[in-house]
């Protein structure tokens, strides 16, 4: 990837990178506070990534061809760069999971909270806002819900 592709494609990589992170960990985040197996934890993480960050494509596909903004090949270049930055940053919380088993919370956490740094940093240097300030904000963004993801599934499985 060049600079040029990344600044065009940034607010699609940015979104879907933010995204396929937050959702992913939530879903981590939830299961492991409702305590629930850690296959349970690999497929919903899974199934997560992939239908979500497909569907995710798909909306920005239709929603750039809605707008009638460019041609076709804009709209998939955008639903591509939004896919890829999903997958790509959606798998990671899971590998642990996936190389170790149970009892890998934490480094899914420390991976998680690396990615959301440095994503940050990479939206703040490529558009001129502060790597540092959009670092923290992408970071406290995430954390604050995969904490509300995390007890939701505490308090579920105190409740049932």
């Amino acid at each position: 990837m060049t600079i040029n592709y990344l600044r065009r494609y940034l607010p699609e990589l940015t979104l879907g990178s933010i995204d396929g992170l937050v959702t992913t960990f939530a879903v981590i985040s939830g299961s492991e506070g409702g305590h629930l197996g850690v296959v349970t934890i690999i497929i919903l993480s899974l199934a997560n990534v992939f239908a979500d960050g497909f569907s995710m494509s798909v909306s920005v596909y239709f929603s750039i061809k809605n707008d009638k903004r460019d041609n076709g090949k804009l709209c998939m270049s955008s639903a591509s760069a939004t896919f890829l930055g999903f997958i790509t940053t959606g798998m990671l919380p899971v590998m642990p999971y996936l190389l170790f088993g149970s009892g890998v919370f934490i480094y899914s956490m420390i991976i998680s909270a690396i990615l959301f740094l440095l994503i940050g940093a990479m939206k703040g240097i490529l558009d001129h806002h502060g790597f540092i300030r959009q670092s923290l904000f992408t970071l406290l963004f995430g954390g604050i819900s995969c904490c509300i993801a995390y007890f939701l599934g505490f308090l579920i499985d105190k409740i049932i």
